[in-house]
């Protein structure tokens, strides 16, 4: 960092999503260690890139990802979005989602969800908070 460079504070990103189960399957990392470890790095990891170098190790180690593994890391990279964006909170119930950025108990920004799928609800949700940004 070069000095007199501000320093972006870390957003804590909650998402409260009613469509998802975030979690990377026992029967495809079978040791809780290992499966705890990429839990926790991918909920530190800040940039896309390194969710994305994150995905790639997993792959090397563990084989083609499963659709819950594949969510999982979907959901790390609307984390990180909504981070870098400056929103700190979003919430899904049913087809509706919900913005909120840091400091402001106000909602944001608030989305009709069409997709029926997981895969399709992030896609929507990632593409909102590039709008923000």
């Amino acid at each position: 960092m070069m000095k007199g460079e501000k320093v972006k504070a870390v957003v804590d990103v909650k998402l409260n999503l009613d469509f998802a189960n975030p979690r990377l399957p026992y029967d495809y990392i079978e040791e809780d260690v290992q499966r705890l470890s990429l839990m926790k790095r991918f909920a530190e990891a800040q940039d896309v890139r390194v969710v994305k170098a994150l995905k790639a190790e997993m792959k090397d180690r563990f084989g083609p990802l499963p659709p819950e593994a594949k969510e999982f890391v979907r959901l790390a990279e609307l984390r990180v979005a909504c981070a870098n964006a400056q929103v700190e909170h979003v919430d899904v119930a049913g087809s509706r989602a919900v913005f909120y950025r840091v400091g402001d108990p106000r909602p944001d920004k608030v989305i009709d969800l069409r997709g029926q799928s997981p895969e399709r609800k992030i896609a929507e949700l990632l593409s909102a908070v590039r709008d923000l940004a």
